[in-house]
Order: structure tokens, then sequence, then C-alpha cells
């Protein structure tokens, strides 16, 4: 699984899908690939822990 199909899908888990219209492209490929992909899907955190990193890295 590349690195855009996992930020997707932890994207669809938390959110239910991706926006159709994106009003910054760049905003959301950081959020997709950074946020969601490396922050929120590595590691053996908790949900809450990852939701404040995700909260704190915005």
């Amino acid at each position: 699984m590349n690195r855009f199909e996992k930020s997707k899908e932890v994207y669809n888990q938390l959110f239910g899908q991706l926006p159709k219209n994106e009003n910054d492209p760049e905003f959301m490929d950081i959020l997709r690939k950074f946020i969601f992909c490396d922050i929120f899907s590595e590691g053996n955190l908790e949900e809450r822990t990852r939701e404040l990193i995700t909260i704190t890295a915005l």
C-alpha cells in the first residue's frame, strides 16, 4: 500500500470520505501525506494521543 492509499484509508476511517471540492489542494496534500500517513497511522499510540498530535501539528 502506498502513502496516498494508506492516508486515504485513515482519513476515511476518521471522517467518512475525502472532500470532493478542495479549496486548498496543497494543504490537503500535506494533510494526507504527513498527518494521516506519517503521524496518525504509525506506532502504537491510542487514538486520543494521535488526535492531540494531529492538532498540534496543524
